[in-house]
């Protein structure tokens, strides 16, 4: 849950002080002190926080000329001592000397190896060289700016947007993603000229030039040995080990819990894991009086497990409240019930919990259809293409034909999805309000007229491979940010490499669906979890909830920007606005609608948040 903060020259020197207003952007990142390592054209900065296991004396690690600064947090580290040297040889050292003695001894190689939550940079003080790493599902959050004469690098993107020698502009592509509700890549950030390091990627940055080597793409390893009486018992151990290791250094902690399968299946992991009733709590979000309210499977849940349970309801919120939020997670995609991470941070902290348990990654995990997703993108469907090109071209027919017989004959309903979701798809949902759709051909391409409403026609690109889910990548950066303010960390049991590669293991024909969503997790938990929970067919609606916090804020949101500011025109169509904001008024507007106007708000505010 610490941070860092790096500043490198490759043409003159770096003063020591000249990191300092980097770190006093993040104080809540070092609560438990900071180190600073200085050589002449880099300055490395980390610092940890009160309860972070850190051992006795930390300092920054180093090993002859590489210096080692970030926000680690390593699990399983047998295979990575093996490859450092012996394990009698490697015992002692701390996580960031073991990396840096892998690092000296295999060079990237050794990220293979590598397991847990991590972003960091290598300085090679020699060669004048850096190295930056973000773990494979981009749990720790890394951000670089690249300057005219060196780089920068920061856990929070607010260390680079302020104190950039230049003032923040915003990305124009981004910002029409952010208007379109659909997000195409994970490298750029809302800030021009501020990038993120992606997930599973290793940057190397020299004077003469930047390398990107990802060390990691999800790849289906079958193992047909499996059977669909076998996978949930599988999954199952899968999961408790993940919990158990996240969990392994960590005295206290807490879990949020729904009435939902990825964070009750969560909560069932750790009682199965050993893990004993005073190190976790578990803390629950609740909607008295709504469609979304989850209270009864809640309570039936907290009377038969082992944990503490606390309840909250989130406020609505305020407008002065979500500007907050923004300045802290540099970003206008701020959830309009963004007062449950500070509500759930809060009692975290009141518990002396280090670290909340959440269920990110459930659906990426455990949807079916969620999982080929990654095998799609990362080139394997380009493969099986260019093999039925061949097979048809053996036996005589068209392409078109072999493709669509395999996948009517061979293909399980689970890539059949997943192939739905990254193809360019038509969705003719019409709304008077409904989002603008301006398409803009790349996401770096500047937005040349204002978004204008029309028919809703939504378009989701096929994504590159490295693109690989985008809105995980970007929730997760928010919700982090927002809990690192209140000094809790994230650690996310789904989003584990061992349990992500036994996923993609399982056959498709030995998937045990049977016609519901998250097949697995409801049977590897059948005898833990109420058939209340194991059996739901319908996950939560929260429209209900969240329109109301829409109507509650319009008004005051009107107020604010009775019109399009300058600032906010080119995204925004004057035209369309008036319109809207008549609409809402008069409170004809539907959920959609609502939604549309609500990212036109938080847009301008987050403009007007960054313009002064």
């Amino acid at each position: 849950m610490g941070g860092f903060a790096v500043i490198i020259d490759w043409d003159k020197p770096v003063e020591a002080n000249s990191i300092d207003p980097m770190l006093e952007l993040i104080p809540h990142r070092a609560t438990g002190g900071a180190r600073v390592h200085r050589s002449e054209h880099a300055v490395l900065a980390e610092t940890r926080t009160t309860g972070e296991t850190a051992g006795d004396g930390w300092e920054i690690a180093r090993l002859g000329p590489l210096t080692l600064v970030g926000a680690i947090r390593l699990i399983r580290r047998n295979d990575l001592r093996n490859i450092a040297g012996r394990r009698s040889a490697t015992a002692h050292l701390s996580d960031r000397e073991l990396i840096l003695t892998a690092y000296e001894r295999k060079g990237l190689a050794f990220l293979d190896a590598i397991d847990g939550d991590y972003a960091f940079v290598i300085w090679n003080d020699t060669d004048r060289t850096a190295v930056a790493v973000r773990d494979r599902f981009a749990v720790k959050p890394i951000f670089f700016e690249s300057t005219r004469t060196g780089v920068r690098f920061a856990s929070e993107i607010n260390q680079l947007a302020t104190t950039s020698r230049t003032p923040p502009e915003p990305n124009p592509g981004m910002v029409a993603e952010y208007l379109l509700g659909t997000f195409r890549e994970t490298r750029h950030t809302f800030f021009a000229g501020i990038d993120r390091i992606r997930p599973s990627d290793a940057m190397m940055f020299s004077a003469a030039e930047t390398v990107r080597h990802r060390y990691w793409s999800p790849a289906p390893d079958l193992d047909r040995s499996l059977s669909s009486q076998d996978i949930p018992h599988r999954f199952r151990e899968h999961l408790a080990e993940s919990v158990k290791q996240r969990l392994a250094d960590v005295p206290r902690a807490a879990a949020q819990m729904s009435g939902g399968l990825d964070s009750t299946s969560i909560v069932a992991s750790a009682q199965i894991a050993g893990i004993a009733p005073e190190r976790l709590d578990t803390i629950s979000m609740v909607f008295p009086g709504y469609e979304a309210d989850e209270s009864r499977w809640i309570e039936e849940l907290a009377a038969i497990q082992p944990y503490t349970n606390h309840t909250f309801a989130p406020p609505f919120g305020t407008i002065d409240e979500f500007v907050s939020d923004m300045e802290a997670v540099g970003s206008p995609r701020i959830d309009p019930i963004h007062q449950g991470s500070h509500s759930s941070a809060t009692i975290a902290n009141q518990l002396d919990a280090s670290i909340l348990l959440t269920g990110f990654g459930g659906d990426y995990v455990l949807d079916e259809s969620h999982v080929p997703v990654d095998v799609l993108r990362s080139g394997h469907l380009a493969r099986w293409l260019t093999q039925t090109r061949q097979r048809a071209g053996w036996i005589g027919e068209r392409p078109v034909h072999v493709a669509a017989r395999n996948l009517r004959t061979a293909t399980p309903s689970a890539p059949k999805n997943a192939y739905r979701r990254v193809r360019p798809i038509r969705n003719d949902r019409i709304g008077l309000l409904a989002q603008p759709l301006q398409v803009v051909a790349a996401a770096a391409s500047p937005v040349t007229e204002p978004m204008n409403t029309g028919l809703a026609t939504r378009t989701a690109t096929i994504l590159a491979g490295e693109a690989r889910q985008p809105m995980l990548t970007l929730t997760l950066e928010l919700v982090e940010a927002a809990f690192a303010r209140h000094g809790i960390g994230l650690s996310e049991p789904f989003l584990d490499r061992q349990l992500y590669d036994f996923v993609l293991s399982i056959p498709p024909l030995a998937y045990p669906y049977d016609g519901s969503s998250k097949p697995i997790a409801r049977k590897a938990f059948a005898d833990v979890l109420p058939p209340s929970v194991t059996g739901r067919r319908t996950g939560t609606v929260f429209t209900d909830y969240t329109v109301a916090i829409y109507k509650a804020r319009a008004a005051e949101f009107i107020s604010r920007f009775p019109e399009v500011p300058e600032f906010a025109a080119a995204f925004v169509s004057r035209a369309w606005y008036r319109e809207a904001c008549t609409t809402v008024l008069n409170d004809l507007p539907s959920p959609g609608d609502l939604n549309s106007l609500w990212t036109a708000w938080t847009l301008m505010l987050w403009l007007e948040h960054i313009h002064g």
